[in-house]
């Protein structure tokens, strides 16, 4: 579906452009780059390049992604049954 869009990793001599998978998206869209800044040694600085999208946006998606996280998002495992035999 994201490679029918154009969305395709980059390619290079050894490998061809493949299609982008959904980590590789959702690590895309946590980057705080396209949202105009820079981050040189863990801090952030105002970049020369013009934004690909607001930061209010950037925030909703983050906490959407975020929310799907396993480690700390809603969705939570069923509880195992230890002990129980199944057959």
């Amino acid at each position: 579906m994201l490679e029918d869009q154009g969305l395709t990793t980059r390619p290079s001599a050894k490998r061809p452009a493949r299609p982008l998978s959904s980590s590789q998206l959702a690590k895309i869209l946590r980057d705080p780059y396209y949202t105009g800044v820079i981050r040189s040694k863990g801090t952030l600085y105002p970049g020369r390049h013009t934004p690909l999208f607001e930061k209010e946006l950037f925030l909703a998606v983050r906490k959407i992604l975020d929310g799907r996280n396993r480690r700390g998002g809603e969705r939570r495992r069923r509880p195992r049954r230890r002990g129980t035999i199944h057959g």
